[in-house]
């Protein structure tokens, strides 16, 4: 188990990294380029992921409650399970996503494109998802 709660990598290149059952609690990872990381089961809580790349990155069952992601990059993630619960992910690319059995209580996705997403089995109770593109997701 990897411990890097609350220290700034924002910038950082981590492409195809394993952080998966890492402690990021609280982590800057903004505007960082985490494509195709392994993230299963990583607590990010809190952490702070605006503007980052997370294209084809594996975050089944990571911890992501009261994250930030604004306007972060998560097309084709692959996010079963995961845990959003007031997680911000205004303005988030989320196209073609598997967000299925996600927990996104009170998660903001205004303006986020879910086209095409997996949003089976999603508990989205009290998602703020004004102006949300939902074309053919599921």
């Amino acid at each position: 188990n990897r411990d890097l709660r609350n220290i700034d990598l924002s910038r950082a290149n981590l492409r195809n990294a394993n952080l998966s059952n890492a402690n990021l609690k609280g982590i800057d990872l903004s505007h960082s380029d985490l494509t195709g990381a392994t993230m299963y089961c990583t607590n990010l809580e809190g952490a702070h992921l605006d503007n980052a790349t997370l294209e084809d990155t594996n975050l089944e069952n990571a911890h992501l409650v009261r994250a930030t992601l604004i306007r972060a990059n998560l097309k084709r993630a692959r996010m079963s399970g995961v845990n959003l619960n007031q997680a911000d992910l205004r303005d988030a690319d989320l196209k073609h996503a598997d967000l299925s059995s996600a927990q996104m209580r009170r998660t903001r996705l205004s303006s986020a494109d879910l086209s095409h997403a997996n949003l089976e089995q999603a508990n989205l109770r009290q998602a703020r998802i004004r102006q949300a593109k939902l074309q053919d997701t599921k």
